[in-house]
């Protein structure tokens, strides 16, 4: 009798746990079918001029880093276009930093907003040092374990997701939330600025520094105002004073992230392992609750250098997106990257002769 009680017991919790589990997921889709219908509907004015659409996704390297405004290859493209009087819009959908796991989840809403008829890709050169959304852990070498399995199936479920949410709700410990800053309404007004124009659109540098500079002298421990100088320093190659700017911010703050995961891509970036991965072994003791630093504890911290992992994870990622953008009727140029890569070449290579692609 105690026995069938017991069993009984179990088979309502995970009866309810399936319930819960089957809600969750159908309140998910219909919030994110209600953001894409507002995403879709905010860019109709997109395909009323008659225009067909041109996307060009990936990551530095598409959005322009390094050249003068107006120089990245989409915009250069759109001039090429516009001379031959071609109906062709092209759209910048470069990310600093993506890597191709992170495309390969995005292309979905991507191709519902914009209603592309081309779709040109650049990605991959981010993969080995940026793991966000990562589908590395696929081709792990110990990844047929039983453990393996149990983690990789309770990353995927809502309720796990949801459980663990709650319990960091009502944790102490929960660091991202100790200190927050809170700056004057000039500030923060100077500091969107940057971000959103003089940076990441205009791409002027000596305007972003002359702002971030003066919110310095007027607060000399502001986090965003050292975290934004030390990015600019990275992304001109000045690496000595990209780290010194970066580490200030992190003594400001060390409870948020972004300080952090700029000094991993500048060690990355020079081949200094072994400070790459203390900033990483950082994070993850601070951050533990992101799902893509639960994965590197749970699944381990890959190699940089393994290059057999991060080809077959590259591999992956483009051929799903290759065959959605097929399944779409969308045709598709693959690109190499500006300095040769080798590896990367062969890749696309394989990738273009297997679907019959332009490169």
């Amino acid at each position: 009798m105690i026995l069938k009680r017991i069993l009984l017991i179990i088979f309502g919790i995970i009866l309810a746990l399936f319930v819960i589990e089957l809600l969750l997921n159908i309140g998910g889709y219909f919030v994110k079918v209600i953001h894409e219908n507002k995403e879709i509907t905010k860019n109709l004015n997109r395909d009323s001029s008659g225009f067909l659409n041109i996307l060009c996704i990936g990551d530095s390297h598409t959005f322009g880093a390094g050249v003068r405004p107006g120089f990245s290859y989409p915009e250069q493209l759109q001039r090429m276009i516009d001379k031959e009087n071609i109906k062709y819009k092209v759209y910048n959908l470069g990310i600093p930093g993506t890597n191709s796991s992170t495309v390969l989840l995005n292309i979905p809403k991507w191709i519902k907003i914009y209603k592309p008829k081309v779709v040109v890709l650049m990605i991959g050169g981010n993969d080995n040092h940026n793991f966000q959304n990562s589908n590395y852990y696929i081709f792990m070498k110990d990844k047929k374990s039983f453990f393996y399995w149990i983690n990789r199936t309770l990353f995927n479920l809502k309720t796990y997701k949801l459980f663990n949410l709650l319990i960091r709700s009502f944790s102490r410990k929960n660091v991202n939330f100790i200190k927050v800053e809170n700056y004057p309404e000039d500030i923060k007004h100077k500091i969107r600025l940057v971000r959103e124009y003089y940076f990441h659109i205009e791409r002027n540098f000596v305007k972003s520094k002359e702002i971030l500079n003066e919110i310095l002298q007027t607060d000399k421990n502001n986090y965003d105002a050292y975290l934004m100088l030390g990015w600019i320093a990275l992304d001109s190659d000045e690496f000595a004073l990209a780290e010194k700017n970066l580490k200030r911010a992190k003594e400001i703050n060390p409870y948020r992230s972004e300080a952090y995961e700029q000094l991993f891509r500048l060690y990355c970036g020079l081949g200094d392992r072994k400070s790459a991965d203390n900033e990483l072994k950082e994070m993850l003791n601070l951050f533990s609750e992101r799902e893509d630093l639960k994965k590197l504890k749970i699944f381990g911290i890959p190699l940089h250098q393994d290059i057999a992992l991060w080809s077959k994870e590259l591999k992956y990622n483009l051929c799903k997106i290759v065959e959605y953008l097929k399944s779409n009727k969308i045709n598709i140029i693959l690109m190499n990257y500006p300095k040769p890569r080798p590896l990367h070449t062969e890749i696309i290579n394989e990738i273009a002769n297997k679907y019959k692609l332009f490169i």
